[in-house]
């Protein structure tokens, strides 16, 4: 019985052993120059292309009794200029190729050797699918696997969509040249600088995987340590990963503090991106471009020079983490650590930098919001208003620096055309009163002030209109008006009426305006700067008694008296009154509520001799009447010091009455207007007014409204149908019409053009 056991268990070894020779596949001798193979594959089962299957690493793939032929990689690598060809694929150069090599570390075979008597599947032309585990190697994959990583060598090694695990065994092979062979071989010192290149290559294709992002990176930092400048921070620091802090980075902060030099804007703001600590709110994300254009202007505002950091006792250290499994049982893995100072761990500069990022967010937050609902909206003009100034494009910020330069160098406003303005925007530039607030705001940041300004109580301007440019380097800082400031916009808007009544003012009266409010009314400087700016804007044109009614009922008796007295000098500042300009006076007497019958006692009271009044079409000549010796202006105008004396403190006390005006809301309070569309019922006991007025004036409005243009015989008939005065009905629907809109009803005196603006607001 025993005899017939051992019979049976020696035929079933021998069939055994008679079946490993019969699959086992040797290897040509391979040529002296040649580290590739011809050998032949055995035969495997089609694999199905694509489909995914696991692998599963067993211990006995790692056998601690495995003993290499050498472990000296000179013998299997093959460089960057040859070939290694296995079958009938041209592998490429830079792997370890041939049988016998050992790990680094001992007891298993190099894993990124490509072993040619290994068998491979056939029928695989892909790499996509994921067939090695997370520590790769080439001996104890499947034969599946060995074929998807020679079709990834084999083709260029740059399908970006190939598993990340043949890349990585591919990086094995280049991380044990350089930090192993390259210790004790001159040639494979030699090949550093292609493996350099090749690791640049492979992380520009695939730095999305994270964790070979930070292997790479970690690598090349580890081959190029003895290879920093001294000075690294002095030049711009190469792209990163946001929340991956390179050892480059480090070492250019850690110099930095180290030789006590300002911090660049361009390394702030890499230390800000590369820290993982830092929160960055939806502009970081949205417009990346723009948060870091605007991020480093704000930082270069805020430190002249750039934040000093200081000289902390941590020691830079680099300490490098092997990726591959042939170092898993060395003992020595690179390490570096220099005598500098590692400032990357400080939290006092990094709060600094927050601080800005999150201003630098609430910088772009309107033009992130905008970008986040209308994608397309670029550098459309609504994109540009959401835009600092500091960000517009050439084309567009280029007029505004150019203007502001001319306005500077000059010392004068310029008014231009409104079109022109617009020329220098994006079409198309529809001016509303909220895009031209905004418009103003970013102007301002440039240094240049606008006239008019809603933000300072202008109106929008509309089509035809004329806007004033100056120079206002400090209009950042004062966003509001003064209460002054205010009193004085009132005051000369009055003033620049009575002023252009009779023509074109001379320099006289600008000069007697803009001394007298500057004096009176004490403004800043750039207060003073806008007011010759809202004279100048005021004087280009014919200045309206409109949009006044409202704030001047405001005022008590004794201010509108203050104002009274300063329009009646301005009409004496050259000694000689016309009858155009006591029209104007009388228009303005009733609008400051005061008698128009005391006008001229006021004009022969503010002068010392007696004022020559010129009868109406007659040439403006005539002889300035001799004043009392006082001051030069006071000569030169022929005014009363006492009187003068006596105005400042009417102007001053002008300037305490406005400020408590002037400190409620700005915005002018619409009335609700009533619906053209619609008609009053039968029982409509009330007819509903237009702009809040009376019924026959209101009446009188809603048939302007019905044609573009009167001629002045038709507003006659019109007004005398429902026993008005046309002059006095059209200026109380302009004054109503301006409370509302900003702007007056009609235009014109013969014919009267309707402003269809206000007709398209009435309208909706």
């Amino acid at each position: 019985m025993l005899l017939w056991i051992g019979a049976a268990a020696l035929v079933i070894w021998l069939v055994a052993r008679s079946n490993r020779k019969r699959v086992a596949v040797s290897p040509p001798t391979l040529p002296p120059d040649e580290h590739g193979s011809a050998s032949l594959m055995r035969r495997t089962p089609a694999f199905e292309e694509g489909k995914d299957i696991r692998i599963t690493v067993q211990a006995g793939d790692w056998r601690s009794d495995y003993e290499p032929a050498s472990s000296n990689g000179d013998e299997f690598w093959t460089s960057a200029e040859r070939v290694a060809v296995r079958k009938n694929l041209a592998l490429g150069g830079m792997i370890y190729f041939g049988t016998g090599l050992g790990a680094v570390g001992g007891g298993q075979p190099e894993p990124a050797l490509v072993d040619p008597r290994l068998p491979i599947a056939s029928g695989i032309s892909e790499c996509r699918a994921r067939r090695m585990g997370y520590w790769p190697s080439y001996s104890s994959a499947a034969p599946e696997a060995r074929a998807s990583y020679l079709h990834w060598l084999s083709t260029g090694r740059s399908l970006s969509d190939a598993d990340i695990g043949y890349v990585f065994l591919y990086f094995y092979g280049l991380e044990r040249r350089a930090l192993y062979d390259a210790k004790k071989s001159a040639a494979a010192r030699a090949d550093l600088p292609a493996i350099e290149a090749e690791v640049e290559r492979l992380l520009s294709i695939y730095s999305k995987q994270g964790s070979f992002l930070h292997y790479a990176n970690a690598f090349l930092d580890v081959i190029r340590a003895g290879r920093y400048p001294q000075r690294s921070y002095m030049t711009p620091p190469a792209a990163a990963r946001p929340r991956f802090f390179p050892f480059s980075y480090k070492l250019a902060l850690a110099q930095c503090a180290n030789d006590q030099a300002p911090l660049p804007a361009e390394w702030a703001f890499a230390w800000l991106m590369a820290d993982s600590t830092t929160r960055l709110r939806a502009p970081a994300t949205r417009c990346p471009d723009y948060f870091k254009a605007q991020f480093i202007q704000r930082y270069r505002e805020d430190n002249a020079e750039g934040l000093c950091l200081p000289r902390n006792r941590t020691r830079l250290k680099l300490l490098y983490q092997t990726a591959s499994g042939s170092f898993r049982n060395a003992t020595d893995q690179p390490r570096i650590e220099l005598d500098l100072p590692d400032v990357s761990v400080l939290t006092a500069p990094l709060k600094k930098l927050q601080a800005l990022a999150d201003r630098t967010c609430d910088d772009l937050d309107g033009y992130s919001r905008l970008l986040a609902k209308h994608p397309e909206v670029g550098m459309s003009f609504d994109g540009l208003l959401e835009l600092p100034f500091g960000l517009w494009p050439e084309k567009h910020r280029r007029p505004f620096e150019v203007a502001r330069l001319n306005v500077a160098k000059t010392g004068l406003p310029v008014a231009i055309p409104l079109e022109k303005l617009q020329a220098w925007l994006p079409e198309p530039a529809t001016l509303s009163k909220r895009n031209f607030q905004k418009l103003c705001g970013r102007i301002a940041e440039a240094g240049l002030g606008i006239e008019p300004d809603v933000r300072y109580g202008g109106a929008t301007p509309t089509s035809g209109s004329r806007i004033v440019l100056f120079s206002d380097p400090a209009s950042m800082n004062e966003p509001k008006p003064s209460a002054r400031y205010e009193a004085a916009a009132l005051t000369i808007q009055l003033a620049a009426a009575v002023a252009s009544a009779d023509g074109k003012p001379d320099d006289g009266d600008r000069i007697f305006l803009l001394e007298r409010l500057e004096t009176w009314l004490h403004l800043s400087e750039p207060e003073k700067a806008r007011l010759h700016a809202r004279l100048r804007l005021e004087l280009s044109g014919a200045p309206r008694l409109t949009g006044l009614k409202r704030t001047i009922e405001a005022l008590d008796k004794s201010a509108r008296k203050a104002i009274g007295d300063f329009v009646v000098l301005v009409a004496q500042a050259d000694a000689v009154i016309t009858p155009a300009e006591i029209r104007t006076l009388e228009r303005i007497f009733k609008l400051l509520l005061l008698d128009p019958a005391g006008l001229y006692a006021k004009l022969h009271v503010a002068a010392t001799e007696p004022v020559a009044v010129v009868p109406a079409g007659v040439e403006r000549v005539g002889h300035v009447i001799p004043t009392a010796p006082v001051d030069v202006v006071t000569r030169r105008l022929g005014l009363d010091p006492n009187k003068v004396s006596a105005l400042q403190k009417d102007s001053e006390r002008l300037a305490g009455i406005l400020s408590k005006i002037f400190e409620q809301e700005d915005e002018a309070v619409i009335t609700q207007l009533e619906s053209s569309a619609s008609e009053p019922g039968v029982g409509d006991p009330v007819e509903s007014t237009l702009f809040g007025l009376d019924p026959a004036t209101s009446g009188f409005a809603r048939a302007l409204l019905g044609r573009s243009q009167w001629t002045r015989a038709e507003l006659e008939e019109l007004a005398g149908d429902r026993g008005l005065m046309v002059d006095g009905t059209l200026e109380t629907i302009n004054d109503a019409c301006f409370d509302a809109f900003q702007q007056p009803l009609t235009e014109g005196e013969d014919p009267v053009e309707i402003n269809q603006a206000v007709l398209h607001e009435v309208m909706e």
